[in-house]
């Protein structure tokens, strides 16, 4: 039921129906890593997880309450080979049934912070993790 508009937005590209579609800047990971997230002036750590991970931006599920659009967040995300700290914008969020999502841009505070990460795409797209491409 969380997915009903995503699968009939789906089933209209299918149909050729939804020839208006937004094209994605960057390439997207499919990926579910564990994160921490906080809005900024509050020192309260919240766990999430991270999901469709780019250079520009990733998507979030939270049992939380998603932040409002347009709140500053900063993201710790865990990784096998080292934690990540980024922040960003909450760009749209929305609620379902047993969490929240939310989307998050990347307002990168130094080039440290973009070269990390695209270091950790590199190696996700080298085992093979990536599954969504730019149309």
């Amino acid at each position: 039921e969380d997915e009903t508009a995503a699968r009939d937005f789906l089933v209209r590209m299918a149909r050729g129906d939804e020839l208006g579609v937004h094209l994605r800047r960057h390439r997207r990971y499919c990926v579910r890593l564990p994160l921490s997230w906080r809005t900024f002036g509050s020192v309260l750590m919240i766990d999430g997880v991270a999901a469709d991970l780019s250079t520009g931006g990733l998507l979030i599920t939270t049992r939380a309450a998603a932040p409002p659009v347009g709140e500053q967040v900063a993201l710790r995300l865990r990784t096998p080979q080292q934690d990540l700290v980024v922040t960003g914008e909450v760009r749209h969020r929305r609620a379902r049934k047993s969490d929240s999502a939310f989307g998050v841009q990347f307002l990168y505070r130094s080039s440290g912070e973009q070269r990390r990460l695209r270091g950790l795409l590199r190696a996700f797209a080298a085992r093979g993790v990536v599954i969504l491409e730019r149309s």
